[in-house]
């Protein structure tokens, strides 16, 4: 078995890495709010990793605020991102 397809409070880690970046974000609603609490409150692995992220999302808007990245790495960012998502 795929410790990805583990299920926990009706949501598979893989449901809830999916909807990691929505949630931190604060995007979800409620009630898919409350089923990823409830799967992070069951599942030791998706939390631990989910907090490193809110972490590391945090440091790197920090950082931004202080150290403003060069316009032309933003943009090489930006061209890489777009080509990737298609």
């Amino acid at each position: 078995m795929n410790p990805f397809d583990r299920v926990v409070a009706g949501l598979s880690c893989r449901d809830v890495l999916n909807r990691l970046s929505d949630f931190l974000d604060g995007d979800l609603a409620p009630e898919e709010r409350s089923a990823v609490l409830a799967h992070l409150a069951g599942c030791s692995a998706c939390e631990s990793f989910g907090g490193q992220v809110q972490q590391l999302i945090v440091s790197l808007r920090a950082s931004a605020h202080t150290s403003p990245v060069p316009h032309a790495v933003s943009e090489r960012l930006r061209q890489r991102l777009v080509s990737g998502a298609s």
